[in-house]
């Protein structure tokens, strides 16, 4: 009986503070969801349907960096993955992993941002590529793993990305896991085929399914996050060609 007591008295305190510590997560998840939508709400602009531009295109998207970059000028662009809830500012800082920690504001954060090497072009790089966290809420880069099973790599085939200057379009082109340390993730690839060609090589010999491999642009983009238990050095990566472009005016 004492033995008894015992248990329940350790095991109520124990209890109590997972519910604690469950409920403080939850409200991080909702935070970060918040000051994110709120962002969004000021920097997405979608033209009025009487404009005679299809607003639901996300081609016809535009972002107000002028205004993101009052906020943070290390705001380079904006990545949109529709049927993911991908909708982010993309981050580059002085260093390569300057906002693993940091949200888009600068502010430190453990969901981070979405963010690319010091000094990567998202215009012109012939690959670029953009990391982000496996977060259990789903986001960030929490639903990429979702492209390993069923449909979704079928039904979310299609990214936009916006830079000031241009507004890209990409069609998945690859998924595959890999190591940290992999050649996949060179700062970039000045000859797209040839880049193309190595990925086409990694699949084979990784026995990875390439998804429509036929529709190829000329600029690559990898989104990578961890996968597996944590500290693993196994990644993610899920690659997009851009198969079509156009220039803001």
């Amino acid at each position: 009986m004492k033995q008894r007591r015992v248990m329940i008295a350790v095991l109520i305190p124990a209890l109590v503070i997972l519910l604690i510590m469950g409920i403080s997560e939850l409200w991080s998840f909702q935070c970060i969801e918040e000051e994110n939508t709120g962002l969004r709400s000021i920097a997405i602009l979608v033209p009025e349907k009487n404009q005679g531009i299809d607003p639901d295109d996300p081609m016809n998207r535009r972002i107000d960096f002028e205004r993101l970059r009052k906020i943070n000028p290390d705001i380079a662009g904006w990545i949109y993955i529709p049927g993911t809830g991908i909708d982010y500012p993309i981050l580059s800082g002085v260093t390569d992993t300057e906002y693993l920690e940091k949200d888009f504001a600068g502010n430190l954060s453990r969901s981070g941002s979405l963010f690319t090497y010091a000094g990567a072009d998202l215009s012109e790089d012939g690959h670029v590529c953009i990391f982000g966290h496996n977060m259990i809420s789903g986001q960030m880069f929490g639903r990429l793993k979702q492209y390993l099973t069923g449909n979704y790599a079928s039904d979310c085939r299609d990214l936009y990305l916006y830079t000031p200057e241009r507004t890209k379009h990409g069609t998945l082109y690859s998924v595959f896991r890999c190591g940290k340390y992999d050649s996949v993730f060179e700062l970039n690839q000045l000859n797209t085929q040839t880049f193309v060609n190595e990925l086409a090589e990694k699949l084979s010999s990784r026995n990875t399914a390439d998804f429509n491999g036929k529709e190829r642009g000329n600029q690559i983009f990898t989104l990578a996050t961890c996968i597996g238990s944590a500290g693993s050095d196994q990644r993610l990566t899920v690659h997009f060609a851009v198969t079509e472009e156009k220039y803001i005016l």
